[in-house]
């Protein structure tokens, strides 16, 4: 995702293997490299973003996107709106990244309390919803 200015200053990429020539914003979730996988069909492409502002919010990655600073990989259910409003623009729109794992762990009886077990049921069902395909980019 970028802005439309960032863009205009930067330059629009036309394949991700040219994404380390751009600034990035990349979320940075512990130590180490973090490296972005994009795919499509049978192509693969591993990026090593030149990465300008790091940051371990998702909310700061399209804080920092959104104030033109660069380019940066962000959830589709986070950014649709600014897409459709024309605020962002997503690249690349054949490219898919790969789904990150979503866990909600207890350490209670077998039987959960009732509670529990509303809050983990609206999970699925939201996290269902959020994370379908078919919706529009």
């Amino acid at each position: 995702m970028a802005s439309p200015a960032c863009l205009a200053r930067c330059g629009t990429p036309q394949h991700p293997r040219e994404l380390p020539e751009y600034p990035a914003i990349v979320y940075n979730y512990g130590g180490g490299r973090h490296d972005w996988n994009l795919f499509r069909d049978e192509e693969e492409s591993v990026i090593a973003p030149s990465a300008v502002f790091r940051a371990n919010s998702s909310e700061a990655v399209l804080s920092a996107v959104s104030a033109d600073i660069g380019i940066g990989l962000l959830p589709e259910f986070q950014v649709r709106q600014d897409v459709e409003s024309g605020k962002l623009v997503r690249l690349f729109p054949d490219w898919k990244i790969p789904n990150l794992p979503f866990y909600a762990v207890h350490t209670g009886p077998r039987t959960l309390p009732l509670r529990t077990r509303t809050v983990l049921d609206f999970l699925v069902e939201v996290s269902s919803e959020v994370l379908r395909d078919d919706l529009p980019a």
